[in-house]
């Protein structure tokens, strides 16, 4: 807040998000009763727009709009200014950005990969960490293309120190007649695999996976009564570093290419 320290309050036009009568929600409204974490910016309602503050459930007043936070050892920002293209050329906004990042950076990343404990269950909160291979049971879901339950895998490369690994996706169901899709969600990107009717196998191939790099895994029922389910297996192969000296590009994770289906 750097840029912003001349005085308790300044002014900028901007279209600001927050929630209307939550106040004691915690968690929504009020971040800054929650462990670890210490509001930088509210909003004085005061000073908006007439009329913005009409209805049934104005604003809360003194909400805050950008909060910094701690999760462990790792770091959290939250800004939601920027909405209007003229802020981004406010000097103070410029550099609480700057000094954001310099801050989030200031934590190295933990190169083991941690994955938080699983419960025996396959909700999307699960986590589950995978060097080489593993399986997991998806529930039927509704035809329709809807899925219940999907797996999240972390592809954890530290046993074998690559950079980046093949990762290979299959989706299989016992029925011939039921008609399954795969849909594989990432940082970087969305995959899919949607072999038609009467074929009870997906797949999706993806290259360059970084490590720690995270996948979350569904099988869409686009048309299967039976609502048999699905088994998500997961496939990694490590790419072997180059011989050399290791060069400033390949001390950053490469951008997975691409995926076959």
């Amino acid at each position: 807040m750097a840029g912003w320290s001349d005085g308790e309050s300044f002014q900028m036009a901007d279209e600001y998000y927050r929630w209307r009568g939550a106040r004691g929600v915690p968690g929504i409204s009020l971040p800054r009763d929650l462990p670890g974490t210490e509001v930088l910016l509210s909003l004085d309602e005061t000073s908006v727009a007439d009329g913005v503050q009409d209805g049934a459930q104005p604003y809360e007043d003194n909400q805050p709009i950008a909060w910094k936070r701690t999760y462990g050892e790792g770091r959290v920002f939250y800004n939601n200014m920027g909405h209007n293209e003229s802020t981004w050329s406010v000097p103070a906004f410029q550099l609480s950005l700057v000094n954001a990042i310099d801050w989030l950076a200031g934590v190295r990343q933990d190169q083991t990969c941690p994955v938080p404990a699983m419960r025996e269950t396959n909700a999307t909160a699960d986590f589950r960490a995978v060097h080489t291979t593993d399986s997991q049971a998806l529930n039927g879901g509704i035809p329709g293309n809807l899925a219940w339950g999907a797996q999240t895998w972390v592809v954890d490369l530290s046993p074998s120190r690559a950079r980046a690994a093949t990762v290979t996706i299959d989706l299989d169901w016992p029925l011939p007649s039921d008609d399954y899709d795969l849909s594989v969600t990432t940082g970087w990107g969305y995959y899919g695999s949607d072999n038609p009717a009467g074929t009870p196998h997906e797949q999706v191939v993806i290259e360059d996976v970084p490590h720690c790099g995270i996948l979350q895994v569904a099988g869409d029922n686009m048309l299967a009564p039976s609502m048999s389910g699905t088994t998500a297996s997961i496939e990694v192969a490590p790419q072997p570093r180059k011989p050399g000296p290791v060069s400033a590009t390949d001390r950053t994770h490469p951008r997975p290419r691409r995926a076959t289906m």
